[in-house]
Formats: structure tokens, sequence, C-alpha cells
């Protein structure tokens, strides 16, 4: 096993490696993969000039990304534990901005467990399936565990027919999702 600074060094470039190509707008934020478990992930995002706003905050669109990041890889990553192809989107997403954040952001998910099962359900079902996950984002060097936004995001999972795993998937850096 990998001492975890590595484990989370490699996750990143992986991370940022994928996001280049298929979608470059979350690259440009620069996230750093903290932490990516069977049930949780952490990630951060700095507070740099690209992602800063008139008021010198968090512009409010870096942060929906960084919520899309931290919802989206725990289920990319169920997903491509199962082996199977399903197609992956988000339905909706809902956001509750609470304070101005003024320094790096971390997005927090805890998830993992609805997430098994709802690739579990589209797996077995062969129908869409939905389920909410709950995004945080928190401002520890400003405001401690006192969260800056709360995110709910609405993902659609589907089992793709005559496809043994999904090639958006199967693309995936093995860093990602195998340390």
């Amino acid at each position: 096993m990998l001492p975890a600074a590595v484990r989370t060094f490699c996750q990143t470039i992986s991370l940022r490696l994928w996001s280049c190509y298929y979608v470059p707008m979350l690259s440009r934020i620069q996230p750093v993969v903290e932490e990516l478990s069977e049930e949780r992930v952490v990630i951060s995002v700095p507070l740099i000039r690209k992602n800063k706003n008139h008021l010198d905050s968090m512009y409010f669109g870096v942060l929906a990304c960084g919520a899309d990041l931290a919802g989206g890889i725990l289920a990319m990553r169920k997903i491509w534990l199962s082996g199977e192809a399903v197609s992956f989107v988000f339905k909706n997403f809902q956001a509750v901005f609470l304070k101005r954040a003024d320094s790096k952001v971390l997005f927090i998910c805890e998830d993992g467990l609805l997430l098994d099962a709802l690739v579990r359900r589209s797996l077995s079902s062969g129908v869409r399936e939905e389920a909410t996950v709950h995004v945080l984002a928190l401002c520890p060097e400003s405001f401690g565990q006192e969260a800056v936004a709360r995110f709910d995001l609405t993902i659609s999972l589907k089992k793709q027919k005559n496809k043994s795993s999904s090639s958006l998937f199967r693309k995936l850096p093995r860093k990602l999702f195998s340390l």
C-alpha cells in the first residue's frame, strides 16, 4: 500500500489529466484530491486569482465545479469498480451559499454507501435510477468546521445495454480509483 500522500498525489494527477481531456473547465480550477475512500471524498480547491470574483472570494461557478467533482468522483469510482457500463448524469443541482469562501475550500461528500446502493439498483433494474448526494463546502482557514455552502446533486444512473464497460470510465487513469 502506498503512503497516503503519494496516493492522493497520484489521484490528483490522474483527475487533472482526465478532466483536461473530458471536462477542461474542471482542470482549470486546480482541484486536489485530499481523500478518496469507499465512503468519502474530500476535494480541495485553492483560492487563486482565476478562481476569485470581484470581492476576492471564490466565484460561485468554481464552488459549483468543486461540488460536481466531489459528488461525481465518488459516483464514477463506484461505477468503475462495478466493471459494468453505466450511463452517469447529474439530473438536478441545488446550492445554498452561507458565507463568502475567502480561502481554500474543501468539498466533502460522505455518500459512498448511498452510491453503492444506487449502482447496484441501476444494474439490477436496467432502468434509470436516481439518488441525491450531499456535498458540504468548508473553509477551514477562515471558518473552521462551519460550512460556507451546501450542495444537493441528484445523480441519475442507467445500465447501458450491450456494453461490457463504459468507454468513458474505461479510459480513466487507473491510478484515480485503484490506489
